[in-house]
């Protein structure tokens, strides 16, 4: 019994023993809609004691539960080291409600250490998933299949990005993402997809940067119901649409065996991460050495290829992983074959983490130090976006003014600061992509 547990405890001298059920209803209560639930026994039994040692409320409750959680995706030695830090605290003859707030405060301080320092990963490898015995269904699609992409801002630079969802959801399962969170186990096709793009109403006079990769990969599903077909003549009825397939998987057999027949205005662009990265983070997706052997026959067949670092993450040696990831593009690729280069950091909005909490997979992706973008979401400090864009994007001095780069969402000053320049508008910025992309 939970009550004969806390009783059984060597609780503070100064508080008042409980001897009736009206905390642990309110216990019960308070971790009803939390992270509690998906705890080891070893970290539920270390937060009811917490919290019965020292009355924690509603939101003390919550709060030292993320935390829990949190701390025990990133490895078991942070919770064991935080219990032994709290287990030697001196706290006696000190106000009950004084040493709540101690005791919570030091939690919090803990975390907030934890969470600054450069994270740790070992290599790990990930196996490529295959589509093979997905449950797939074509469907009509009452909805509108052409939108802004979802993060545009004009508080931020942003590229005007609009988006075809011709698949719902994804079979990769990276730790950042939601996707899968959106769209259950299902994986909807577009029905009649040749004939929602023929509706599609595109201005003839204006560049389209148009990508395909939001609601699922853009690559892994191959032409499966004919959707890169369809896609492909979208293309080439609309020569003023940069027309974007991004993915993180290696499956380019459709593009290689109809070469001759892909138009100038596709990109086939790829998100680069580190190994380290792809294997702890990346669950599913192929490993960095098939993403760039894709992309390097793709360009061969003199198909225009990008890359994304999108997230780049810090951690400890980012720089030389990251470094190495430049230096094979740089050795591999001729600038002419690269449509651009992008660079973007992680984001969140409060939902998306707590969807990531309650994933049933490991990670360190929340293991950083955050600051609120100028739309209040969750990313990373700018001083720290600085050092990460501009270590990356000097690697490439070689391709400059060959090669169109980038910063994802990010604000002017930022831009100022890694490219010494930036964009008054939108607008500005959506019409030099065009020009530098496919020359509109």
């Amino acid at each position: 019994m939970l009550l004969q547990y806390v009783l059984s405890r060597n609780c503070l001298e100064n508080l008042k023993v409980i001897t009736n059920m009206e905390y642990l209803d309110k216990f019960n209560l308070a971790i009803k809609n939390t992270v509690y639930f998906l705890l080891n026994d070893e970290c539920k039994d270390f937060i009811k004691n917490i919290s019965f040692n020292y009355l924690l409320t509603f939101q003390d409750i919550k709060i030292v539960c993320e935390i829990t959680k949190d701390l025990s995706s990133w490895g078991k030695e942070y919770t064991e080291e935080l219990k032994f830090m709290l287990k030697n605290i001196s706290i006696k003859e000190k106000n009950p409600k004084l040493a709540k707030k101690e005791i919570i405060s030091k939690i919090k301080q803990y975390y907030e250490n934890i969470k600054s320092s450069e994270k740790n990963y070992f290599y790990k490898e990930e196996n490529e998933v295959t589509t093979e015995g997905l449950k797939c269904n074509l469907k009509d699609i009452s909805d509108n299949i052409f939108g802004a992409c979802p993060v545009y801002s004009e508080k931020t630079v942003c590229c005007g990005l609009k988006t075809l969802d011709v698949v719902q959801n994804c079979p990769f399962n990276c730790s950042y993402c939601t996707i899968q969170t959106f769209y259950g186990d299902d994986y909807i096709f577009v029905n009649n997809l040749k004939d929602k793009l023929k509706s599609l109403k595109i201005d003839k006079d204006k560049f389209y940067h148009i990508g395909t990769g939001q609601s699922s990969d853009a690559l892994v599903w191959g032409n499966k119901y004919n959707i890169l077909d369809d896609l492909i003549n979208f293309a080439k009825d609309n020569q003023n649409v940069l027309l974007e397939f991004k993915t993180k998987s290696s499956n380019i057999s459709y593009f290689v065996d109809n070469h001759n027949n892909i138009p100038a205005n596709v990109v086939c662009s790829w998100t680069l991460n580190t190994d380290k990265i792809i294997g702890n983070e990346e669950h599913g997706t192929a490993s960095l050495k098939k993403r760039l052997d894709a992309a390097k026959k793709l360009a061969d067949c003199n198909i225009k290829v990008a890359f994304h670092f999108h997230p780049i993450i810090y951690y400890k040696n980012w720089e030389i992983e990251y470094k190495e990831i430049v230096d094979k593009i740089l050795n591999d690729f001729h600038p002419h074959n690269i449509s651009f280069i992008s660079f973007g950091s992680l984001t969140f909005i409060k939902p998306v983490i707590k969807q990531i909490r309650e994933k049933k997979v490991n990670t360190k992706i929340l293991q950083m130090p955050t600051a609120f973008d100028p739309n209040g979401k969750i990313t990373y400090p700018d001083d720290l976006k600085i050092k990460l864009y501009k270590t990356i994007y000097e690697g490439f001095k070689k391709f400059y003014g060959e090669v169109f780069f980038y910063l994802c969402m990010e604000k002017r000053e930022i831009w100022e600061q890694v490219f010494s320049y930036t964009y008054e508008n939108n607008e500005d910025f959506l019409l030099d992509f065009g020009k530098k992309t496919i020359n509109f």
